[in-house]
């Protein structure tokens, strides 16, 4: 067999490989959808606990964000002076912090619907756009995702033009300049022991 009969069947096969592979990756919204479904899903089961039912939100929500990427943005310049405990704790507690944050916001859910935008995705990264329509009134939620592996992480949620990470970076920063790394810490301690 020459070498260029053996280049077909082995293009083919990369071809087919290859496709196999981009198919086997969700989009971003279809990732989306499936968390907000399953969130959804939770809200409608009166017969399960609020305790419960928030542990059920918390590990379908984690997995699809990168809050390691979220707390390295939102502390910028003071990532590099906090040491290495002080970095995993804030992880630990912005993660928290969000998973509250949301968890409530959807526990407030009172039938508004939800609107799937468009999506655009540049090599491993997307921009993917939901609408939450309440009473006729859109508000746009945009998510910022990263590709790892097989799945798309938001490092950052856009809610009505006001980005998390440059909001969390501009109130923690001034946190920090008053109470230092440790300061913000407790603070946030605080925010998540009461939510």
């Amino acid at each position: 067999m020459s070498f260029k009969k053996m280049l077909l069947p082995l293009g083919l096969i990369c071809f087919l490989f290859g496709s196999s592979q981009a198919v086997a990756v969700p989009s971003p919204t279809e990732q989306l959808r499936e968390v907000v479904d399953g969130v959804m899903a939770l809200l409608k089961q009166p017969e399960v606990d609020q305790a419960q039912r928030r542990q059920q939100m918390r590990d379908l929500i984690a997995p699809h964000f990168d809050f390691e990427v979220m707390s390295r943005s939102i502390l910028a310049k003071n990532w590099k002076k906090a040491d290495a405990a002080q970095r995993d704790r804030f992880v630990e507690l912005f993660k928290r912090l969000m998973e509250n944050t949301y968890i409530a916001a959807m526990e407030s859910y009172t039938n508004e619907t939800i609107r799937y935008g468009k999506e655009k995705i540049r090599k491993n990264k997307a921009v993917a756009e939901t609408f939450i329509i309440r009473t006729g009134v859109e508000i746009p939620v945009i998510y910022r995702l990263r590709q790892r592996g097989d799945k798309w992480l938001a490092y950052d949620v856009v809610i009505e033009g006001v980005s998390i990470v440059r909001n969390y970076r501009s109130s923690f920063a001034s946190l920090v300049k008053k109470q230092g790394i440790d300061g913000l810490l407790a603070n946030l301690e605080s925010k998540v022991q009461g939510g």
